[in-house]
């Protein structure tokens, strides 16, 4: 009987089907995290060729995100709107950010923010700065209730104009507006006018919530983010288990690192039965590669981009970062239960910025220089779940303990080591 030799090789159409397969894989995992990292999506721009992307895959990705985090997609013409629900309303660490010095909103920031979009959606497609300034000032003097819950905007001084620069950069940061000519900064001095376009529908998905202010009674503040944010409970057991399901999911979407203790004991439970499950489909979809540890989780990516703090990074920051993760990870090593103040860690990174003066930022030694790298770093470590600040005292995670040093076989050199996260 003869015999004969099977080929493993692919066919033609075989290998041109493998291909497109891969292809379209990598073109949905590339859509998806975008959407993760910027869930107002313009059409327009530097977004254009990632919103062709999404619309190209919109199904998959609607179906995605409604079943594993139960969050919606919406895609039209212009925009697509990732309407995502947080896992936790009471995270300091995810704040807008003034686009020119990346510090963060400060309340009244927020409030004006809310006021210019509501001004600017009654705006013709074009306007001005000096216009969108006077309608909030008039806004401002008018509405009793603005007064009453103690907001104050008095444009003719410096701070305040400030505050309007920094939301109009961030509105044109989410291309919600486009300036077409002028100088912000001159409008700061007192004596120059920007001209912008003004993308409506961008505007008006700005705001992702389930019910409108409109429709809420509440008065308290904490009652009407509830509100705004309810949307009906499960019943039964079935539907219970997928809201489960949902905050986990959210959580490992949103957090670097999910420690157990974050959980309660119903989504531990869930966890440790559909860990498997879930870590797969987070990893092929996303890209992100998990490490599991007795603490919790943590969510690699390898590309790096998946973040607003990726770790390390290049400049004075970055550089800085990496090395109070290494000082808190070597106290912790030899005290598990170490906790250093805010004073003591700038007393530290005063001493890194005498260390390393010549090539980092200019002014970083003077006291305000120190400060302000001081809040940078703790920002950065705390958004990455590396450390928790509790008033004046700063708690290192477990997380930490991949920034220790090893030491070299001879245990005279330090050597750095990439341990997992936890």
């Amino acid at each position: 009987m003869p015999r004969s030799i099977t080929s493993s090789r692919l066919t033609v159409p075989e290998r041109l089907h493998s291909e497109v397969n891969a292809q379209t894989a990598f073109e949905r995992r590339q859509a998806l995290r975008a959407l993760l990292m910027q869930p107002l999506l313009p059409a327009g721009g530097p977004h254009a060729e990632t919103y062709r992307l999404v619309r190209r895959h919109q199904e998959y990705l609607k179906t995605w995100f409604a079943h594993w985090p139960g969050w919606t997609l919406r895609v039209q013409s212009g925009l697509a709107r990732l309407e995502k629900t947080a896992s936790s309303d009471d995270d300091a660490t995810r704040g807008a950010v003034d686009p020119t010095n990346r510090k963060l909103f400060t309340r009244r920031r927020y409030a004006l923010f809310c006021l210019t979009l509501s001004v600017i959606c009654s705006e013709d497609r074009q306007t001005t700065l000096r216009q969108v300034a006077e309608r909030l000032d008039v806004l401002a003097r008018m509405d009793r209730r603005l007064s009453a819950a103690g907001f104050e905007l008095d444009l003719r001084t410096q701070p305040h104009r400030r505050d309007l620069v920094g939301v109009m950069r961030l509105l044109a940061e989410f291309q919600i507006l486009v300036r077409l000519d002028g100088d912000d900064t001159l409008y700061l001095r007192g004596n120059g006018d920007c001209l912008y376009r003004v993308d409506h529908a961008l505007a008006a998905a700005t705001l992702s919530i389930a019910r409108g202010p409109s429709m809420i009674d509440e008065t308290e503040l904490q009652d009407r983010i509830e509100s705004m944010k309810a949307a009906a409970r499960p019943f039964g057991e079935e539907p219970r288990t997928r809201e489960l399901q949902y905050r986990l999911f959210r959580r490992m979407l949103d957090d670097a690192v999910v420690y157990q203790d974050d959980l309660n004991e119903h989504e531990i439970e869930y966890f440790r039965h559909q860990r498997s499950r879930l870590l797969h489909e987070l990893e092929t979809a996303t890209g992100l590669v998990p490490e599991v540890r007795q603490e919790g989780v943590a969510l690699l990516d390898a590309e790096g981009d998946l973040s607003d703090f990726p770790l390390p990074e290049q400049g004075t920051r970055g550089h800085a970062v990496l090395l109070v993760a290494e000082w808190l990870a070597g106290h912790t090593e030899r005290a598990a239960s170490f906790v250093v103040t805010v004073a003591e860690l700038t007393e530290y990174v005063q001493s890194l910025a005498e260390e390393h003066r010549t090539h980092w930022r200019k002014g970083v030694t003077e006291a305000d220089g120190v400060q302000q790298l001081t809040t940078e770093i703790v920002r950065v470590m705390e958004s990455l779940r590396l450390l928790l600040v509790h008033g004046d005292r700063i708690v290192p995670l477990p997380a930490i303990a991949r920034y220790r040093l090893a030491r070299h076989p001879d245990n005279s050199i330090p050597v750095a080591r990439q341990r997992s996260l936890l």
